[in-house]
């Protein structure tokens, strides 16, 4: 190779040098406007509001603490009908209602509510490990 053509191909290198290193210089530029884009406050809301695992045990929560009024009331009544038809037709009518033992609905309504405060706090750690 003559010297003119070493000159030619280092001049090839530096200008492909050149072209890369503006592409990169340019590249990092636009990096950095998405990082200052990004900040942390909007961040954690994003992935307290999308993540599955979050919004699972907020469902589970919200689902403990619908069930403490339900276990806290009387079962629903029931009414009967019997027919006999025997000689005579004898039709006989009847309405029951069952009654647990005095502080049982109480006990179960102090229990769901435990459970309720239990799965807050599960949904508390996993809204903090998530966002950690």
């Amino acid at each position: 190779m003559t010297r003119n053509g070493i000159f030619l191909s280092y001049r090839y290198v530096f200008l492909l040098v050149m072209l890369l290193g503006s592409r990169a210089a340019a590249g990092t530029e636009g990096e950095a406007r998405l990082v200052a884009k990004l900040d942390l406050p909007g961040l954690v809301q994003e992935a307290a509001e999308n993540n599955p695992e979050i919004k699972a045990a907020r469902q589970r929560w919200e689902a403990a603490q619908a069930v403490i009024p339900q276990v806290q009331t009387l079962p629903d009544p029931r009414t009967t009908l019997s027919y006999q038809n025997v000689t005579e037709r004898e039709t006989m009518y009847g309405a029951s209602q069952e009654v647990p033992f005095p502080g049982k609905l109480r006990l179960r309504g102090a229990v769901a509510t435990r459970d309720a405060e239990r799965l807050e706090q599960e949904y508390l750690a996993a809204r903090l490990r998530i966002i950690a």
